[in-house]
């Protein structure tokens, strides 16, 4: 007969024994004779004598005994003769324990309260687990928990083996668990219920590439029979409830746990995306938001062409466009960045104004969403390069058409923004865009000589193709965006003197699609979306220096869907 003791009181005017810890790591123990290991210990007779948070540790390690009644090999976070055993922890990862007694926390003539065991991947053959145990008649126990913890990345079963007898315990949380349906977490020959006779079961997540389906099943303890007391128990034991818990990194499952027989089993209500996913999400409307404002920047080109009378000459013009906006998409994206445009264009005697053009963008983007009760800030980049035509016909009657048409390649990253085996990821994609505009108006003359009033209306389209990419080892599709976009407006021409004109209008713009559908593993994110009304209000000035140099200016504001400001400058060069 042998006794470890970490912290032993003996006969010390009711002190306590707390804070004590055994570690036994990478170690095997074996006996035939009768052996205990206790972190805790009071041997005092005063009711005052607690026993409190103290702790024992197995790690990779084997202990075991030859003899199979289980009273020979026992392990005590904290046992007190005739105080309390409070708040004691065991811990029992990735080991193997075979014939063994495990209390938590062991009182003779005292209470057994707020114990906990803690079993992560081990291995428990013909063993006893006890959150709390009294041996005396009327002694409380309760408040005892068992935590059956996964581990990432998983694919084995968590724990091996079956138990002999699990008792004491008000609660069993079954953390990061490999999904297998019609598959058993832990097996039991005897359940036995505490002072309170009820049992909480909580899941709190699946592991990585667990996928499970509504309606599996999958049994969280199997035991062969309820004991309360010295006497069989029959009836409803345990407090069912409905848990909501993470799958993997980017899935969120709801599950009923019931009480079936003797059984404690999960049942898959709803399977969907977590808000982790949103991110993922979120991150494509805001790229996509940041190439749709290259269009822009080709129709403030065509108006300060159209604003250049140089007529039967060719132009070689460059614009620069800065921009800080935030979008509404479900949650928020913010969006900052330049834009560049240069080309060509050249007016005939008809009015008719053509040209080629290159685009280039380079932005950063953020993304705000919550997630278990954290905030989710995505940081990305998104740059763009392309190039396009454009066309635009004014008439002697002020009435004129336009149009363009645009291309190019879109790179989105996005870094560290979601958590996948405990690391931070994120993704790096090249997509494949198109677009096009047209546009109608009229220029009405008003007040002094060169002032007027253009109204107009331009209906703005751009696809984003699709992509397939995985973050973490999971797969993610993002389908094609078309984004559609109504603008209606006016702006107002005011000539100061033979060099300078200033202008200022309004416009609202309406956007009929826009909405980013993507999925993970299969299973529809939550879909932000650019669909909504802006109202958009601007001021800018021309400036034509001499007879080869023409200036730009513009300055925009957007409220509503979009909100932030934009601002631009353009050169024309005539030769």
């Amino acid at each position: 007969y042998a006794e470890l003791v970490a912290g032993n009181v003996v006969n010390n005017g009711g002190q306590k024994a707390y804070n004590n810890k055994i570690i036994v790591y990478e170690a095997e123990l074996s006996t035939s004779d009768k052996l205990n290991l206790i972190a805790g210990f009071s041997n005092e007779n005063s009711e005052n004598a607690l026993v409190e948070n103290n702790i024992i540790l197995l790690h990779k390690a084997k202990l075991y005994t030859s003899n199979n009644d289980n009273q020979y090999f026992s392990i005590y976070g904290g046992e007190s003769k005739a105080g309390d055993s409070v708040g004691n922890k065991v811990f029992i990862n990735f080991s193997t324990i075979e014939n063994i007694k495990v209390y938590g926390g062991y009182s003779i003539n005292g209470n057994a309260i707020n114990n906990k065991i803690y079993i992560c991947q081990a291995t428990i053959n013909n063993s006893e687990l006890y959150g709390g145990y009294s041996e005396k008649k009327d002694g409380i126990v309760q408040g005892n928990t068992l935590n059956i913890l996964g581990y990432f990345n998983s694919q084995e079963r968590l724990i091996s083996g079956s138990a002999k007898t699990i008792g004491g315990f008000a609660t069993i949380n079954y953390d990061n668990l490999k999904w297998n349906p019609k598959g058993t977490v832990l097996e039991t020959n005897k359940l036995v219920l505490d002072s309170n006779r009820k049992i909480t079961a909580n899941v709190n997540g699946l592991s990585d590439g667990s996928t499970p389906k509504k309606g599996e099943v999958m049994t969280l303890l199997d035991t062969g029979k309820v004991i309360f007391g010295d006497k069989n128990f029959e009836g409803q034991y345990l407090d069912e409830s409905t848990s909501t818990f993470n799958s993997g990194d980017f899935l969120e499952a709801e599950g009923k746990i019931y009480q079936d027989a003797e059984d404690i089993k999960l049942k898959i209500t709803r399977v969907g995306t977590n808000d982790q996913a949103l991110v993922i999400g979120e991150s494509r409307a805001a790229a996509t938001a940041f190439a749709n404002q290259g269009s822009e920047l080709i129709e403030i080109g065509l108006d300060t062409l159209a604003r250049d009378k140089s007529d039967k000459e060719t132009k070689v013009f460059a614009s620069v466009f800065g921009n800080t906006s935030e979008y509404a998409t479900g949650s928020h994206v913010k969006v900052n960045g330049w834009s560049g445009i240069v080309g060509v264009a050249k007016t005939n005697d008809d009015g008719l104004t053509t040209g080629a053009f290159f685009e280039n963008g380079e932005g950063n983007y953020r993304t705000f969403n919550n997630f278990e009760g954290f905030l989710m800030r995505g940081d990305g980049e998104a740059n763009y390069n392309g190039g396009g035509f454009f066309a635009r016909k004014d008439n002697v009657n002020g009435v004129y058409t336009e149009a363009s048409l645009r291309a190019g390649n879109l790179q989105n990253e996005l870094r560290k923004a979601v958590i996948t085996d405990s690391k931070l990821e994120g993704y790096d994609i090249d997509t494949f865009y198109y677009g096009a505009h047209v546009g109608v108006g009229r220029i009405i003359p008003r007040g002094n000589e060169g002032d007027s009033i253009d109204i107009y209306g331009k209906f703005i389209y751009t696809h984003h193709d699709s992509e397939d990419f995985a973050v973490g080892g999971d797969n993610f599709h993002f389908d094609s965006i078309d984004s559609e976009r109504l603008r209606l407006g006016f702006r107002i021409n005011e000539v100061q003197n033979e060099k300078l004109s200033m202008y200022y209008g309004a416009a609202w713009e309406y956007e009929f699609n826009g909405d980013a559908n993507n999925t993970v593993i299969g299973y529809d994110i939550s879909t932000p979306s650019l669909g909504g009304s802006t109202v958009i209000g601007e001021i800018g000035a021309n400036y034509k220096a001499n007879e080869k140099w023409t200036f730009d200016a513009n300055l925009r504001g957007y409220a509503g869907q979009r909100e932030g400001f934009t601002g631009s400058v353009q050169a024309n060069y005539l030769f």
